[in-house]
């Protein structure tokens, strides 16, 4: 892989490194310092904010889809459920597993995400 970023590149990559910032400046051949800089240019924040959305995002899109929170926190690269769950209560409000029974039968991207 290049070791250029660009934003049609930045989410696939940051699955790819399990949302690990540490992880995709070492594929990249770069520091983190070096990293923070190309995103503040790329995206406008910081590599923290970023992963930090975009695991949320993704982590949205699969209680949607009806995968386990346990099973979530993992493939997004929590340190623990436990982590997952604080972290995404703080910032909807609700816990995933409530979340989740907002979309009682899985896979409905019609319905409005908070």
């Amino acid at each position: 892989m290049s070791s250029r970023l660009d934003k049609t590149t930045l989410k696939a990559y940051a699955a790819q490194c399990s949302y690990s910032i540490t992880r995709m400046a070492k594929g990249k051949r770069m520091s983190r310092q070096h990293l923070r800089r190309c995103f503040l240019e790329i995206t406008g924040t910081s590599p923290r904010h970023w992963v930090e959305a975009q695991r949320l995002d993704a982590a949205v899109r699969l209680l949607i889809e009806g995968k386990s929170v346990k099973e979530i926190s993992i493939d997004l690269g929590y340190s623990d459920c436990s982590h997952f769950i604080r972290f995404f209560q703080r910032k909807f409000g609700r816990s995933p597993r409530e979340f989740q029974r907002m979309f009682p039968n899985g896979n409905n991207s019609q319905r409005n995400v908070p």
